[in-house]
């Protein structure tokens, strides 16, 4: 075994001093090279230096053992810490930024062309009374008593001509308004549920346009239980009422029938393809009136066309921004020309 070198030790006992003057940095302490027992000066040298870089407890361990060959356990290393003031809260506290003149403050913003945001409530204009009074107005006459505080906010600015704090408005509607604030908070993020039972139960239909700037359309159908693709059609429009409908009906040709309920947003080339998929439905399904039919076309909001929605943003991530870079490195180099009717 390797002698423990201890021309850094001193016979000073230490124990009594609250800190290092001058802690050296670890590389500067020569390491043990055997799992011994460290000499408590040179074991507090070593932690100040630890300390001080900002390090945490797991890697005060782990330098300790990789470089100084030093086993310490973390019950051992927190009463180490605490009985030499090597915890955080130990650390100096940062000094008070200084409190500057407005004079002062208008120089820098005016310096570094800034601008304070207005507070009419701080700056006297109106009083915390007179705030509750026109919130209250707004909330009557404006019929604006399904408005959050973000939006109270808005209101007063323009129609008031007041600016004050959002936090204001939220404590304001917080007492003017606490039901309303609650179920404002409650639902502010409310996902959606989508519900299929099985294959064939609802097919979802939309556009794809990302491309059409370069010419290129697509139209797409999937079986929302499976998000299997039925079709896929790429053309240079999708928003001819006449092929939508031929689409839906070689889908249905292929897939041997139609689906209990299409769903779709309401645009005007879904027209044909709606008028297809009532009227097979009354003539196949038995006992079904032709009201019955009509509510197994669902239109909805594009956003709420789960989906198909998320194929398409799948289809932008996985292939469409290839083929955009693609077509934008042709552009670049002189090799495509966007306003050719033929090479679109």
């Amino acid at each position: 075994m390797s002698t423990i070198s201890t021309s850094d030790y001193s016979e000073v006992d230490n124990s009594d001093q609250s800190s290092i003057s001058s802690p050296r940095s670890p590389a500067e302490i020569p390491p043990i090279r055997t799992l011994t027992v460290m000499p408590d000066d040179q074991l507090r040298q070593v932690l100040t230096c630890l300390f001080l870089e900002g390090r945490k407890g797991p890697e005060f361990i782990k330098i300790l053992h990789d470089e100084y060959h030093l086993k310490i356990s973390t019950r051992t290393l927190a009463r180490r810490r605490a009985e030499w003031s090597l915890k955080a809260s130990d650390l100096p506290k940062v000094s008070s930024v200084p409190t500057l003149l407005p004079s002062i403050l208008e120089r820098y913003l005016r310096r570094l062309k800034l601008k304070q945001r207005e507070n009419d409530l701080a700056n006297g204009k109106v009083t915390y009374n007179q705030v509750v009074e026109r919130i209250s107005h707004a909330r009557t006459v404006l019929l604006a008593n399904t408005a959050g505080y973000r939006r109270m906010r808005q209101i007063l600015a323009t129609s008031y001509n007041l600016r004050i704090p959002r936090q204001i408005f939220y404590d304001i509607l917080k007492d003017l308004d606490p039901a309303g604030m609650a179920l404002r908070l409650r639902h502010g993020c409310k996902r959606r549920v989508f519900r299929t039972f099985g294959p064939n139960h609802i097919w979802s239909a939309d556009g794809h346009d990302k491309l059409k700037r370069f010419g290129i359309t697509i139209y797409g159908v999937i079986d929302a239980w499976s998000r299997k693709i039925l079709g896929m059609y790429v053309h240079v429009t999708n928003n001819d009422p006449r092929h939508i409908g031929v689409y839906y009906l070689q889908i249905a040709l292929a897939a041997g029938g139609i689906p209990e309920m299409m769903t779709t947003d309401r645009g005007n080339e879904t027209g044909h393809m709606a008028a297809y998929h009532i009227r097979l439905s009354h003539q196949n399904v038995e006992n079904l009136t032709i009201e019955e039919a009509t509510k197994r076309m669902k239109y909805t909001k594009s956003t709420h066309n789960q989906r198909i929605e998320s194929t398409w943003s799948r289809m932008m991530k996985e292939h469409n921004r290839p083929i955009i870079h693609a077509i934008f490195t042709q552009i670049e180099e002189g090799q495509y020309d966007s306003g050719d009717i033929i090479q679109r």
